[in-house]
C-alpha cells in the first residue's frame, strides 16, 4: 500500500501552530511582530489602572488572595481539608473547610491592602468594616463552586469592586 508521501510526492504538512498569519501566534509567540504580547496579571494591572495606585494595590491584593487560595486548594488532600466544616454560610449553603480558609485568606489580603473600607463575603453574615477608611468596598465569594471540590471539579473566586461614595463616618 502506498503512503500519503508516495501518492503526493512529499511529506504531509503537520498542523501549524506558529508562523506568519497563524491566528494562534498572538498566544504562542509573544515576540512576533504586529501581534499581541503576553502580559502577566501584574503588568496588565499596572498598565490599565491609569495611575490609580489605590486600584492597582487592590487588584494586586486580590491577585495575591487568589494565588494563596489556589496554593491551599492544591494542598487540601494531604492536609485533610476536604469536607464540611459543620456550619452554613449567609446564603444557607453548607460551609466546607476550604471555604473558611479561603475566606480568611481573602479578608486578610484585602484588609492588609490598606485601600478597603468595607468587605462583604458570602461566607459571613455581616459586612466587615475595615478601619482606615480606604476608597473601596469589595464583595466576594472566595471559593465559588466549593461544593464540587471533593469531586475535583473547577472552582473559582468571584469579586466585585465598588468605589466608596460617602465618608467613612456615615
Amino acid at each position: 500500500s502506498q503512503t500519503a508521501m508516495g501518492i503526493l510526492g512529499s511529506k504531509p504538512e503537520a498542523p501549524r501552530w506558529r508562523g506568519a498569519g497563524n491566528e494562534f501566534d498572538k498566544y504562542m509567540n509573544p515576540d512576533h511582530k504586529g501581534r499581541a504580547q503576553r502580559k502577566t496579571v501584574t503588568q496588565y494591572i499596572i498598565q490599565n489602572t491609569k495611575g490609580d495606585t489605590d486600584l492597582a494595590m487592590l487588584m494586586n491584593s486580590i491577585q495575591h488572595a487568589c494565588k494563596v487560595t489556589s496554593n491551599q486548594i492544591e494542598k487540601a488532600g494531604p492536609a485533610g481539608l476536604y469536607g464540611l466544616a459543620g456550619s452554613e454560610n449567609s446564603t444557607g449553603d453548607d460551609v466546607k473547610k476550604l471555604d473558611i480558609i479561603a475566606d480568611e485568606i481573602w479578608v486578610d489580603c484585602l484588609k492588609r491592602s490598606g485601600v478597603c473600607c468595607l468587605l462583604v463575603s458570602e461566607e459571613q453574615e455581616e459586612p466587615i468594616i475595615v478601619q482606615g477608611g480606604g476608597p473601596f468596598c469589595v464583595a466576594f465569594d472566595p471559593l465559588d463552586g466549593s461544593s464540587n471540590i471533593d469531586c475535583n471539579v473547577s472552582v473559582g473566586s468571584i469579586f466585585s469592586v465598588y468605589r466608596r461614595t460617602s465618608s467613612t463616618s456615615e
